[in-house]
């Protein structure tokens, strides 16, 4: 008989973030011990999101991905940005959709590239 494994939602407080600055960005990686779990990257001068994963599977699906974003957003409100860009290889994207972003067309349509973006 299969055993189904039940996923409950995370609270993002209980794993370590290391903040690393750089000239134009920031990145946040969050730990589990010595796990990491996932990392996000952006610039906040421009509200562009560079790089957003949660890299182990385990903690995929339980909410923290959408805690990390709201974070995310609030430090680029305290800098006064009013509207978060991103590019992807996905697309429809459930999760920015879910969250609030909209999908927008690029303009050369040879490019396998989507933009979302969200007013803020």
């Amino acid at each position: 008989m299969m055993r189904l494994l039940r996923y409950f939602p995370l609270k993002l407080s209980d794993f370590q973030p290391v903040i690393t600055l750089e000239s134009t960005k920031k990145r946040i990686t969050y730990f589990d011990k010595d796990t990491e779990i996932g990392y996000i990257e952006y610039k906040r001068d421009i509200g562009k999101i560079c790089l957003f994963f949660i890299t182990n599977e385990r903690y995929r699906n339980r909410e923290l991905g959408t805690q990390i974003l709201d974070n995310v957003l609030h430090d680029f409100r305290k800098h006064q940005i009013k509207r978060v860009w991103l590019v992807t290889n996905k697309c429809p994207h459930p999760f920015w959709e879910k969250n609030g972003f909209s999908y927008t067309k690029t303009p050369d349509s040879s490019v396998s590239m989507h933009g979302y973006t969200r007013v803020l």
